[in-house]
């Protein structure tokens, strides 16, 4: 009888803590998933401003809310000194701490406190304008940027989310059809994705617009970065943005230009491609129009970031593979760039592109490029590129050459 009522205790003893365990773990469930809602990507349809009601309820309540975040953390104190950390020679100031009153700039950085990029130092020299620029200040300013996905750039979005996702604030990705490319952002870009703003079928003449409406706290002194589809910017041409004021206005981009991957570049070296501007900028002078921030007509007004030795990032054209190469030059918007009548479409097949790509000729069959040296080019590709080469392989190599050499 004692032994059965013992029996009959214990049982009812691990049913209770069984029930407990099921109500522990469910409650950590339910705050993780909880918690993840809030680093999902927010996705958004052209249907939130026009009389089309195609956007869902889920869609028009998701918000990136902006926060106001210090400068401090990107600066340290030598001696009264503010220092930028990354344009900084920490290890050669904290042997002299006790003697060095000033910041010890590493190669690539200018200013007081280390903090303004080689481009920008030449920029501001090109102008001829002289330098009101004041900084740093106590609050950061916040990045919003804003460019073209699709298919044939999906390498080239990887670059700039992972290489930039510390530095800008929001990414506004947008595309001009309704093509199923929600799924790719939702796996690739899983450390940032509480960061991105997706706009579907829409174009950039007010793909602002939209995301706008779905971005709180944002100020006019924040700034606005505007690419298409081939744009890598440099680290360092974004950064500075951040905690200065006065910066002449707009800014363009003098960018590397790169052919099918950074091992081929095109004969006029670079290109003047994408622009920023502060929010302010954009609306009171701009209308809010991209399309007049990336215009050449606006190059007299502000500075251009990079020249022939310093770029200020890279444009990677036909950076892809041979596949989706051939996709974007049948698709009808390639149709608008590329000069069909002296290429002939019968030429466009798989076994071209791999020709093009290994004898260095561009995509009209006739224009010679010229061989990138990865290892002797300083700006050969981006760091984030070069650091993780076994991604981007194909973009550092020329697999389809038999005479590839790197020097």
């Amino acid at each position: 009888m004692y032994l059965c009522r013992f029996s009959r205790k214990k049982y009812l003893l691990l049913i209770l803590v069984a029930a407990q365990v099921v109500l522990i773990l469910y409650f950590f469930l339910y705050r993780t998933e909880a918690k993840e809602g809030l680093h999902k990507i927010s996705f958004l349809t052209g249907g939130y401003i026009s009389k089309n009601k195609r956007a869902s309820k889920i869609q028009l309540d998701n918000y990136i809310n902006l926060e106001r975040a210090s400068s401090r953390g990107y600066f340290l104190d030598f001696n009264s000194s503010m220092c930028f950390t990354e344009g900084t020679d920490i290890k050669t100031m904290i042997v002299a701490k006790g003697i060095n009153w000033k910041c010890n700039c590493l190669p690539g950085w200018h200013g007081p406190d280390c903090g303004q990029p080689e481009v920008l130092f030449r920029a501001i020299l090109a102008s001829k304008k002289g330098s009101k620029m004041k900084g740093p200040l106590p609050f950061q300013r916040r990045l919003i940027y804003i460019f073209k996905f699709d298919k044939s750039s999906s390498t080239l979005t990887d670059m700039r989310i992972n290489s930039l996702g510390d530095i800008i604030d929001v990414f506004v990705l947008y595309k001009d059809d309704s093509g199923p490319l929600e799924d790719d952002l939702k796996n690739v870009f899983k450390k940032w994705q509480h960061k991105i703003v997706y706009v579907g079928n829409n174009t950039q003449d007010n793909v602002w617009k939209i995301a706008e409406s779905h971005i709180k706290n944002l100020q006019k002194s924040d700034y606005i970065i505007f690419n298409l589809s081939n744009e890598v910017p440099d680290r360092a041409s974004l950064i500075f943005l951040k905690f200065y004021e006065n910066i002449p206005e707009p800014i363009h981009f003098r960018l590397k230009w790169s052919v099918f991957g950074f091992f081929w570049t095109y004969p006029k070296k670079t290109i003047i491609s994408g622009g920023a501007c502060t929010v302010a900028y954009l609306g009171d002078i701009l209308s809010n129009d991209l399309s007049i921030l990336v215009n050449n007509k606006t190059l007299g007004g502000g500075i251009t970031l990079g020249d022939l030795n310093h770029t200020g990032g890279w444009f990677c054209e036909y950076c892809a593979t041979p596949e989706d190469i051939m996709e974007y030059l049948t698709s009808n918007t390639s149709h608008n760039l590329i000069n069909w009548d002296k290429i002939g479409t019968n030429k466009i097949t798989h076994k071209y592109i791999e020709s093009l790509i290994e004898n260095g000729l561009y995509i009209d069959g006739k224009t010679e490029l010229e061989r990138g040296h990865r290892y002797s080019d300083t700006d050969f590709a981006p760091s984030y590129v070069l650091e993780n080469d076994f991604k981007f392989d194909f973009l550092l190599i020329n697999f389809y050459s038999q005479n590839e050499y790197y020097v």
